[in-house]
Formats: C-alpha cells, structure tokens, sequence
C-alpha cells in the first residue's frame, strides 16, 4: 500500500487556508476535496500538548493506523490534516473512535 501521507508545506499551508474544519473530543480535522483519485493527510501534535516524544509518536501511530485503514476501505478523495488538541495521551480505542466518526462526517 502506498503511503497517503502529504509532505509539500505548500500543500499543508493551502488545506489550512481553505479547507473545512471539524472538531472532535481528541482532534480537529481540516479537510479540502482533491482533483487525484486518493486522498492524503497529516497529523499533527504540538510540543505544548504532549511535551514528551514518546507520548506524540504513540499518538502519530495510532492515528496514522486509524486513517490507512479508513482511505484503504473507502477510496477517499480529500486531503486532511488531524490536529491532536488534548493534554493527556489517550488509548487506541478512544483515538480510533473519535477519527472515525470525523472521517464518517465528512461529506
């Protein structure tokens, strides 16, 4: 499986300008349709909110399963950008609930 993930700051600084926002419980979802047949995202989680590597890459993981998983299933075609916005580290099931039903709502 290819990787889906976006690596043009270009790119990552136009879904900001105008993409459309969500907010969860864990993570805010900005999102733009894209003119390719699949989709992209980015997951970002600042030093302020999980101080610690460990805990941030814990959660990059978690999350990056969670969308593999949801653009392999359905062939996506927007680009996403996930901003993770708690203080605490979550476990997997909380994570994957709170992405899925974000991704489930974009139409």
């Amino acid at each position: 499986m290819s990787r889906n993930t976006i690596s043009d700051k270009k790119e990552i600084a136009q879904i900001f300008r105008h993409g459309r926002r969500q907010r969860g419980d864990f993570f805010t979802l900005i999102f733009q349709t894209t003119a390719r047949s699949s989709g992209s995202f980015v997951i970002s989680i600042a030093k302020k909110s999980l101080p610690h590597a460990v805990d941030r890459n814990f959660v990059r993981r978690r999350a990056q399963n969670v969308f593999k998983e949801m653009f392999h299933r359905k062939k996506q075609n927007y680009n996403c950008v996930a901003q993770f916005n708690a203080k605490e580290v979550k476990n997997f099931q909380e994570i994957k609930c709170d992405l899925k039903r974000l991704l489930s709502n974009i139409k």
